[in-house]
C-alpha cells in the first residue's frame, strides 16, 4: 500500500522570496515584480528598487533612478504626457503610486514623494544626473530573476513560481532546503504549486501536489503548456492559454 506523508506547512500566510540557500525573506510583494512583468516590462519596478535598497545592495540615489524611470514610463505610456515642457497634474502622483504598489514599500514610497518634479522635461534632466537605469536594471533585474524563488501561501496551499533563466535547478533548493525544513507531520496535507514564471505565462512542474507526489516525482519534466495565472473570487486558478 501507498504509505502518504501527511504534513502542514509552518510558512504562515503570506508572500516571500527565498535565496538559492533556503533563507527565506518574509516581503510584501515578490521580487521582481509580477505585477510589471505582467503588463509586458521586463524591467525593474519601485518594488524591486525598495527590496534591493532594504538589503543594502543599491544607494538611495540608485533607488530613485529606478523609481523615476518607472514614473517617467507611466506619464508618456499610462497618461500620455509627450510635450516635455506640460505641467505635470498633482493627482498624476498618487495614481502613478496605485500603479507601482507604492502602499507596499515603506522606503520607495517615501523616495518618490520627497522628489516632486513639475514637467516631463524636468524628470528627464534629473534622470541624467542620476545613476544610468539601464546600467542598474542590467546588474539587478538578473540579479532578482536568478537568485530568488517568489513563495506565496494562499490557504492550504504553498506556491512556488520560479524565473531564472541562468540554467540552475531550483526544485533541488525548493524540496530540500525549503519544503522540508518547514514541514511538521500533522493531520491535514499541504499541497504545492511549482511553476515557472516568464513575460509568456506559466508553466507547471507540480500543480496541488502533496509532499508525497514531490518525494516521488521530483524529476518530472516540465509542462510545455502555457497558462495564465488568475484570482477568481479570492480563489487562485491557472487558465488554459
Amino acid at each position: 500500500m501507498k504509505r502518504y506523508i501527511n504534513a502542514n506547512t509552518t510558512l504562515k500566510s503570506g508572500s516571500y522570496v527565498s535565496d538559492r540557500d533556503g533563507n527565506i525573506y518574509d516581503i510584501m510583494m515578490h521580487v521582481p515584480s509580477t505585477t510589471y512583468l505582467g503588463r509586458g516590462y521586463l524591467h525593474l519596478a519601485p518594488t524591486d528598487a525598495d527590496f534591493l535598497l532594504n538589503q543594502g545592495l543599491i544607494s538611495h540615489d540608485e533607488a530613485l533612478s529606478i523609481i523615476l524611470y518607472c514614473y517617467a514610463e507611466f506619464l508618456e505610456d499610462e497618461i500620455g504626457i509627450a510635450d516635455a515642457d506640460e505641467i505635470i497634474p498633482l493627482h498624476k502622483l498618487s495614481l502613478f503610486a496605485d500603479y507601482a504598489e507604492l502602499k507596499y514599500t515603506k522606503t520607495a514610497k517615501k523616495i518618490f514623494f520627497d522628489n516632486q518634479y513639475r514637467t516631463l522635461g524636468e524628470l528627464y534632466a534629473e534622470l541624467e544626473a542620476l545613476p544610468s537605469f539601464n546600467s542598474l536594471n542590467s546588474i539587478w533585474y538578473p540579479y532578482l530573476q536568478n537568485n530568488f524563488v517568489k513563495i506565496s501561501r494562499f490557504g492550504n496551499t504553498v506556491e512556488f513560481r520560479i524565473s531564472s533563466n541562468d540554467g540552475y535547478d531550483w526544485n533541488k533548493t525548493i524540496i530540500d532546503k525549503i519544503i522540508l525544513p518547514n514541514e511538521k507531520g500533522r493531520n491535514s496535507t499541504t499541497k504545492y504549486n511549482i511553476m515557472r514564471e516568464s513575460d509568456k505565462g506559466y508553466q507547471e512542474y507540480f500543480f496541488n501536489a502533496t509532499l508525497n507526489d514531490i518525494l516521488e516525482q521530483d524529476k518530472v519534466v516540465l509542462s510545455s503548456e502555457i497558462l495564465d495565472r488568475k484570482i477568481i473570487n479570492g480563489k487562485l486558478t491557472y487558465i488554459r492559454k
